[in-house]
């Protein structure tokens, strides 16, 4: 019985057997990842390139679009245009180049096998896209541009990832990246990149990219309706509104949380999909089990739900960690609440509301409570000058124009816009193709 027990532990003792213990854990690994990369390609189906959306003739100069393909997809739901405001900002850009005279295909912004950039006069788009149509170029063809939806990649990931590690010496608990998982290298290859954001997102640009840089302000969802007639504003003051879909820690709910947990009389409604984020959920199971925290999961805002939160809040309040003009404060702005956000929002105030200077929870208690003590009839008042801000500011017809404006002006570089008739200037090869047929017909006669 000694001799079996010695034998086992040599065995299981032995280098070799720690070396086939070794294999095999890497060859698992191997697998899983490999499984991994075909369930990725497999999703490759979901992203396909919907070629001249805008029904542009055979000669017209061709742009490819590496953004939101949902709207151009047969059976497309034009409600979902009410989740983010992207959709109908992507319809409007490829809108605005049907105008000028481009023949428009379209794919997903994750599309990993987009095609390559060489075929195309103009390349517009974000993300791994943007990425796989530039790849292998040697040259600087075609020209170019970034869609930076809010503030540089690198600097996102650095900021969420030191509200994280406050969090966790805060409370003890780690939460899961969700905000931007990987960086866009796009800004590095563009000639433009074309942001949404305020002169502090410019400024994450200029440090990671040479380009030419075009503010395009995001814009109100269409359908939000103004909710401050009949508001009861000495009971608004009170109420203060989270609204944003996703990573909560990055932007802030959990410095909320913890200062409406020490102010009873100050009421938080919170709009967005956070209880699928579970780790964050059950750390802060106490605060959402408060009588003053109102959870109300992902809300239409522009629907009737909105609308009564709205009414009932005089305050948005957005502590982001870096973010580029958000939809959802827009949004809030254009229903009549008081905007408090943090300068990383990336957002033009009209210095109207307050900025959150400081992030350590007293100061957050401290600001709540001020600002839950305004005199009604001034919180009316900076509420109306809110909304004619942003109706102005952040208006639809504010966005098209600027989109116009930077396509212009990158086109005019390149020498494929004409300023003075105000029309595209076709590729030599585009008018070459266009020449031939005419040339034809005149050594034929």
């Amino acid at each position: 019985m000694v001799d079996v027990v010695s034998r086992a532990l040599r065995l299981a003792v032995s280098p070799r057997r720690w070396g086939d213990a070794v294999r095999w854990h890497l060859w698992t690994r191997w697998r899983r990842m490999a499984k991994a990369r075909q369930a990725e390609r497999a999703m490759l189906h979901a992203y396909p390139v919907v070629r001249n959306v805008t029904h542009a003739g055979p000669c017209a100069p061709t742009v490819l679009v590496c953004y939101i393909l949902e709207p151009f997809l047969p059976g497309y739901d034009p409600a979902l245009a009410r989740r983010h405001s992207n959709h109908w900002q992507c319809v409007e850009m490829v809108r605005v180049l049907g105008e000028m005279g481009f023949a428009v295909d379209v794919t997903d912004y994750r599309n990993t096998e987009a095609p390559s950039a060489a075929g195309y006069d103009l390349l517009i788009g974000q993300d791994v896209a943007y990425a796989a149509a530039v790849r292998g170029l040697r040259r600087q063809v075609p020209p170019r541009v970034h869609l930076g939806t809010g503030a540089e990649h690198t600097q996102a990931i650095a900021a969420e990832r030191a509200r994280m590690q406050a969090a966790r010496k805060r409370r003890g608990f780690s939460a899961r990246r969700r905000y931007r998982t990987r960086c866009d290298l796009g800004p590095g290859t563009a000639d433009a990149v074309f942001y949404i954001g305020d002169d502090w997102v410019a400024g994450t640009y200029r440090k990671r990219s040479n380009a030419a840089l075009y503010e395009v302000p995001n814009s109100v969802t269409p359908g939000v309706a103004t909710t401050t007639a009949g508001k009861d504003w000495a009971v608004a003051r009170k109420h203060f509104l989270w609204l944003a879909s996703y990573a909560a820690v990055h932007r802030g709910l959990d410095l909320l949380l913890e200062a409406t947990a020490a102010l009873p009389e100050c009421h938080l409604w919170i709009c967005g999909s956070v209880g699928y984020e579970t780790d964050f959920v059950g750390a802060y199971a106490h605060e959402f089990g408060l009588p003053n925290v109102h959870l109300m999961g992902w809300v239409d805002v522009t629907g009737s739900q909105f609308a009564e939160i709205t009414h009932r809040c005089g305050y948005t309040v957005y502590p982001s960690a870096s973010d580029g003009m958000p939809g959802s404060v827009i949004n809030a702005m254009a229903a009549g609440l008081v905007p408090l956000i943090t300068p990383e929002s990336g957002m033009d105030t009209g210095g109207l509301g307050a900025q959150i200077s400081s992030l350590s929870v007293t100061d957050l208690v401290s600001l709540m409570r001020t600002c839950s003590e305004v005199e009604p009839d001034s919180l009316r008042e900076e509420a109306e000058r809110v909304i004619a801000f942003t109706n102005t500011r952040y208006s639809e017809a504010a966005h098209v124009t600027a989109i116009r404006a930077g396509l212009e002006a990158v086109l005019s570089t390149h020498g494929m816009w004409d300023r003075e008739r105000d029309r595209l200037l076709l590729p030599n090869r585009r008018q070459a193709a266009m020449r031939l047929p005419q040339e034809q017909t005149r050594r034929s006669s």
